[in-house]
């Protein structure tokens, strides 16, 4: 084996290996209700500040994935599912990747193949300054 093809190889080993440790490294969700939010009120964002709104936008914003997840986890295609089955699909797996890292990366499936990102919520004061505050 030439030095630059082993070179790669050892490269692809370090990078599924990181990868498996990635998705095996979860934490159990332990959150306020304000970190889950109301599937029934959720709004579309480009940073969700809870499950609800990050499940709607995935929706809106990444219909190949919404569509991918449909088909792989509930065996439906993506027009058929209803957020509300993504919510509770949520709330039963009950993981995510890293606790302490921003955003949080909320597992949909036990596998944490499909995932949505929740972010921390900026509020700003009547002041000058923001201040940030988890909704959790």
């Amino acid at each position: 084996m030439s030095p630059s093809i082993h070179l790669a190889a050892i490269h692809l080993a370090n990078a599924v290996d990181a990868l498996t440790h990635y998705k095996t490294s979860s934490y159990s969700l332990s959150f306020s209700p304000e970190f889950y939010g109301d599937i029934y009120g959720a709004h579309v964002s480009n940073h969700p500040t809870n499950v609800a709104d990050a499940i709607i936008s995935m929706k809106v914003n990444d219909p190949d994935q919404w569509n991918d997840m449909a088909e792989s986890m509930f065996g439906i295609a993506g027009d058929r599912l209803d957020e509300e089955s993504v919510f509770e699909k949520v709330l039963e797996t009950n993981t995510c990747s890293d606790l302490f890292q921003l955003p949080v990366n909320v597992w949909i499936d036990k596998e944490g193949w499909y995932t949505v990102d929740v972010y921390e919520a900026k509020e700003i004061n009547k002041g000058t300054e923001d201040t940030n505050e988890h909704p959790f």
